[in-house]
């Protein structure tokens, strides 16, 4: 999305899982906002995908079918059940 080589753990949102196993290591999500604000790239672990490219579809609302990303509340959906967070206050 920036066209460019990043480190996202350095520019990207971190997003934790909500569901954590305990005596397991947390992987975080992150997520990169384009600049116009019009699309989001989800960066999950255990994805057989590089990213996940989310359009924006309300006010700061981004989904594809499967995921949805509210990134005034940084909470990633996974079909309606929340498996991500971020720490906003």
């Amino acid at each position: 999305m920036k066209n460019d080589c990043i480190q996202i753990f350095n520019v990207g949102f971190r997003l934790n899982p909500v569901a954590v196993e305990k005596y397991r290591e947390v992987i975080s999500a992150f997520v990169l906002m384009s600049d116009d604000q019009a699309k989001v790239e989800l960066f999950l672990p255990d994805d057989d995908q590089h990213s996940v490219l989310l359009n924006k579809t309300g006010d700061l609302i981004y989904g594809n079918g499967t995921y949805r990303y509210d990134a005034k509340k940084s909470i990633l959906y996974l079909k309606d059940q929340v498996v991500y967070k971020g720490n906003v206050e």
